[in-house]
């Protein structure tokens, strides 16, 4: 609007509560996008394998036959089950990350009635014509290889290509740390992977009582609560260069490890990558 001379009609296109507005709706049919729906899922690798959609394939003709069927036969649920569908991705559309599987979650029961009255509205239709057999081979052959595609990824790739997303090697952190601390004056841990203070206390079974003790807190202003440090733990970033020296233990990102340091462990991810290093 400055750029326009604050002109009348300037304020108009650039308002920002028509940017919200049209953001809104941007964010809202992210949620019906075929790849995320069909192909690929949610973008968080937490959230979806990213080789199968939050619906299987073989969902699709029927959820599209079952939309046909529900408006041509004029069925009284066609009405709240369509309305919920589209008012349930209302919230999550007010997020800044979209499509997001978790937040229309909701909506998963219409998904599953319409494509279930499409499959039946189908075989309803082909079920006295020599199409029954050849119909039913099919649907269960597509099912049968959607399903097999995913549980394969699932299980064979999914782990090695994303356990880095899942703060994998924390455990073996946490279990080599508290062997060797007690020789340490301070245990100072990364949080580049995100709060790494809740696997400290959940492996090492530390007593909350403890923990409400000593720990040192704040909290941000979007109301998330950081965990600073408990106990002789500390949790952040190193600036080697203005770090005190002491009798420190550091669990950092492997790349970030000084030259000269002494390594006692370095944890690496199901792909092997090394992702953690635990030196002195």
């Amino acid at each position: 609007m400055a750029q326009d001379q604050n002109a009348w009609w300037s304020r108009i296109v650039h308002n920002r509560r028509l940017s919200y507005t049209l953001l809104f709706f941007e964010h809202y049919f992210h949620h019906f996008e075929g790849k995320f729906l069909f192909i690929s899922g949610d973008g968080n690798p937490k959230f979806s394998t990213q080789e199968v959609g939050e619906l299987y394939l073989f969902d699709l003709p029927f959820l599209l036959a079952g939309i046909y069927f529900l408006i041509k036969r004029k069925e009284k649920a066609a009405f709240p089950i369509f309305w919920w569908l589209l008012v349930a991705p209302f919230p999550a559309a007010t997020a800044r990350e979209t499509p997001h599987a978790l937040r229309i979650l909701d909506s998963l029961p219409t998904w599953q009635i319409i494509t279930a009255y499409g499959f039946l509205g189908v075989y309803e239709t082909v079920k006295k014509s020599l199409l029954k057999k050849l119909f039913l081979i099919f649907a269960l052959s597509f099912l049968i290889f959607n399903f097999t595609f995913y549980i394969h990824n699932y299980y064979a790739h999914y782990p090695s290509q994303y356990s880095g997303e899942w703060q994998y090697g924390y455990k073996e952190a946490v279990q080599t740390v508290s062997a060797i601390e007690e020789n340490y004056q301070k245990v100072i841990v990364t949080k580049a992977l995100g709060r790494p203070y809740i696997y400290f206390l959940f492996y090492k079974r530390y007593p909350p009582q403890k923990f409400w003790q000593s720990s040192q807190v704040e909290k941000e202003p979007f109301g998330f609560i950081n965990v600073l440090g408990f106990d002789k733990y500390e949790f952040r970033e190193v600036e080697w260069d203005k770090e005190e020296k002491g009798n420190n233990l550091y669990v950092m990102l492997t790349k970030d490890v000084p030259s000269g340091a002494r390594i006692h462990k370095t944890i690496n991810l199901l792909n092997g990558e090394p992702i953690l290093t635990i030196f002195d």
